[in-house]
Formats: structure tokens, sequence, C-alpha cells
């Protein structure tokens, strides 16, 4: 229950605009439903007009020593991460 995810979504609210584009981190999860059922639980209680939870991205990060690192995407997430690191003309 050690897992990091990394969350995008968007908040429906009762009589009030959504909330787009939002993104927050979640320790200590067991998988992505748990991040976003913790994430869920702690709107309920932020939010006394909450509605519905959009979640348009779920995934695992891990810590490196160069920072945190998606895991999803496999290695073409990983190369969007760390961009062309032999530079390249433009």
């Amino acid at each position: 229950m050690n897992k990091k995810y990394r969350v995008k979504y968007k908040i429906l609210l009762e009589g009030a605009n959504p909330l787009d584009n939002k993104e927050i981190l979640i320790d200590n999860c067991m998988n992505g439903v748990h991040a976003q059922v913790r994430l869920e639980k702690y709107l309920n209680k932020k939010y006394i007009n909450f509605k519905q939870l959009i979640v348009f991205e779920c995934t695992e990060v891990t810590k490196t020593p160069f920072g945190d690192l998606d895991l999803d995407g496999g290695m073409d997430g990983i190369f969007k991460q760390f961009g062309d690191l032999f530079g390249g003309s433009n």
C-alpha cells in the first residue's frame, strides 16, 4: 500500500460551475481505484455541494533520483517526460 498515483479529474458541483483541469498526487494507495476512492471521499468532505468526480487519467508514479516518473505510457511516457536528451536541431 505504498504506491503513488497522479489523478487528472473534473469536479461537478450542484448549483455551481464545474471545476475543470484538476490534478493531484495521492500517496499510500494499493491501486488506481483505491486512489480514486480516496479522492472522492476527500472531495465529499471539502465541498458541501459535491455531486460527481470525473477521472480522465490515473497513473502510477514512481520516485527516482531524478524526481517522480509516471509509469503508464511505457517508454513513450518516459521519453515524453524527459524530452530529447540529445537536443537535436529544431
